[in-house]
């Protein structure tokens, strides 16, 4: 079986592994980044969502923006991407998408 992932997408470099069990599991390194000077930051309001928050900082950028919430999940240690509840009111940092994008 095949699966075409493409590069916006959370396992874009994932490997995909076989358990001695047979099962399989993907797995990905995390992002490594350093801050940028293009790197920008967003203080949270109750009515956000990270694919709005990235589409509105990357839509000028990069194609499909919103698809890159998981980027600004990951770099921001958001455990739960799908509720942003305990970062209203706080800054988050929205990294420079286009140095990630060369880094993979």
């Amino acid at each position: 079986m095949s699966v075409k992932v493409r590069q916006h997408e959370l396992y874009y470099d994932a490997e995909l592994i076989q358990l001695p069990d047979g099962e399989f599991i993907l797995e990905r390194v995390p992002i490594e980044y350093e801050n940028s000077i293009n790197d920008r930051y967003h203080s949270v309001k109750i009515e956000d969502s990270l694919d709005h928050i990235s589409w509105s900082y990357y839509k000028e950028l990069v194609d499909k923006s919103e698809y890159y919430w998981w980027v600004i999940a990951e770099v921001n240690d958001i455990e739960n991407p799908f509720d942003l509840t305990d970062y209203i009111g706080q800054k988050i940092l929205i990294p420079d998408i286009l140095k990630i994008i060369i880094q993979r």
